[in-house]
């Protein structure tokens, strides 16, 4: 298998996209002055006392809600990315260990415009939203999904042992979008790009790592732990 998969910047972006959505759901839920924003009229009721996981649903149940809103913001909307978070949550070390998250971020693009759209689906339920300017990421059609994140979990748990994380990214998490891989037979092909469905926690002997796995096929494709050499440098290498 290849040493390393994806673009090394592309992987930073990924590594830090968890945090990142958390923060801004924090500002999402807590600010109230963005004219962009336009917070659920439940979402009061959906961040009060509720314990954590009980309301946790697949990436599938979230796509299914999140659509939903995103269509009426635009007919012409169309999912481009998920990840989950630990915003909007008191995540354990449980969490996401059948697959289900309480607290997922969904970007959908226009199509019919520039504009894109964020938004978090917790406990169930729509909690924030706002529009952006969008980039140039593929379209992930419903055609396109055979494996939820349930059945992602499965697959690395079985075969790779990946454990769920402890320090921040706490549980599983996943994220699903299209990536370009090199030095790996079969997805290398120069300008192709691949959907993926990636479960990050910790590797068998207690790394950070990620595990990518081809959406339509459950293949892994590529499984990392990260670590660092005598000069504090980062290093992926395969488990």
């Amino acid at each position: 298998m290849a040493t390393i998969y994806l673009n090394k910047n592309k992987f930073v972006l990924i590594f830090i996209s968890i945090l990142c959505a958390g923060l801004l759901a924090y500002i999402f839920y807590f600010t109230h002055t963005n004219t962009e924003l336009k917070p659920a009229a439940t979402k009061s009721e959906v961040m009060t006392s509720t314990a954590p996981d009980s309301k946790a649903i697949t990436m599938k149940e979230a796509i299914a809600i999140a659509y939903k809103d995103a269509k009426k913001w635009s007919d012409g909307a169309e999912l481009i990315k998920v990840n989950s978070t630990d915003a909007m949550d008191k995540p354990t070390a449980k969490s996401g260990e059948s697959g289900k998250r309480n607290t997922w971020t969904l970007t959908f693009k226009d199509t019919k415009s520039t504009h894109e759209y964020d938004i978090f689906v917790s406990n169930g339920e729509i909690a924030a939203h706002r529009q952006v300017e969008f980039g140039d990421e593929k379209i992930i059609k419903n055609s396109d999904l055979t494996l939820d994140s349930s059945d992602a979990l499965s697959i690395v748990k079985n075969q790779k042992k990946l454990q769920p994380g402890k320090d921040w990214a706490i549980g599983y998490h996943f994220n699903l979008e299209y990536a370009s891989f090199y030095n790996t037979p079969g997805y290398d092909t120069p300008g192709t790009e691949h959907l993926i469905i990636e479960v990050i926690g910790l590797s068998p002997r207690g790394n950070f790592a990620r595990v990518a796995i081809d959406e339509k096929t459950g293949k892994i494709i590529c499984a990392s732990e990260k670590t660092y050499d005598d000069k504090g440098n980062a290093i992926w290498t395969n488990f």
